[in-house]
């Protein structure tokens, strides 16, 4: 995939369901993290970043595949650092928050 490529229409479509901002659930990481906020934005324009106790910690372009059932709030997540070039990605899934 070429992440300097300018960005289409459709691509950004594809990361509607992540615009906003994204409280991390650290509860599984253990006492070192029990009180640590973790959070990402992202914009309309596909530009994530994400903060650790209110210090940004990463700066990256978002991309989302919805390679399954289409609609289940399932897919991959790729983040393509800005500041590295490095890509990492990860399986997602959409859930609402109670409360």
């Amino acid at each position: 995939m070429d992440y300097s490529a300018e960005r289409t229409e459709d691509d950004l479509s594809q990361i509607a369901d992540f615009v906003g901002s994204w409280d991390a659930d650290l509860s599984g990481m253990g006492d070192d993290y029990a009180d640590t906020e973790l959070y990402t934005v992202i914009g309309e324009d596909g530009h994530g970043e994400t903060y650790m106790d209110g210090e940004k910690t990463a700066d990256y372009s978002a991309y989302a595949y919805d390679n399954g059932d289409k609609d289940d709030g399932k897919g991959i997540y790729v983040a393509y650092s800005n500041l590295t070039g490095e890509v990492s990605h990860a399986e997602y899934t959409i859930e609402e928050k109670d409360g």
